[in-house]
């Protein structure tokens, strides 16, 4: 990275903005959506359960905020954030940059916590969907659809 870019990198995080991973090398693969301002964090949670075997790079979106994060295989991770926001959702494998894809809009209310699985078989789902919906923290289907033209 430049000077000049990184410089521009400290003073924008100094006033609570960034470049966005998209302007980087790494991020700009497959089109990894931009984002200008990092999403605050907030009393809202939003869970990913990876059950794939490998890891998953998630963003999140809403507007021209974002924030990126990983899921280890196997495991789970939370973001806190903004409550009463609609937030897109992507998500790629950690270990194949070519593909890319976005799953259904979350729609969190303030001082709740959704909770999405990834990779379940359908039996499996059922389950989640129906101890979620019990718990009162969500319990629909999550969908995740393939962008772009890669493999």
């Amino acid at each position: 990275m430049s000077s000049l870019l990184r410089r521009l990198s400290l003073v924008l995080a100094l006033l609570g903005l960034s470049l966005g991973p998209a302007l980087g090398d790494d991020a700009s693969t497959n089109q990894w959506p931009r984002y200008h301002r990092n999403i605050p964090v907030g009393n809202s949670e939003i869970r990913i359960w990876n059950h794939h075997d490998s890891p998953l790079r998630i963003g999140l979106r809403h507007r021209n905020w974002g924030r990126d994060f990983e899921v280890p295989a196997g495991q789970w991770t939370s973001a806190y954030v903004l409550g009463d926001v609609y937030y897109d959702v992507y998500l790629q494998p950690k270990n194949d940059k070519t593909k890319l894809y976005q799953g259904d809009i979350i729609a969190l209310k303030r001082g709740t916590i959704v909770t999405v699985h990834l990779g379940l078989d359908p039996a499996e789902e059922e389950k989640a969907e129906a101890k979620q919906r019990n718990r009162g923290d969500g319990g629909q289907n999550y969908r995740v659809r393939k962008l772009g033209n890669g493999p």
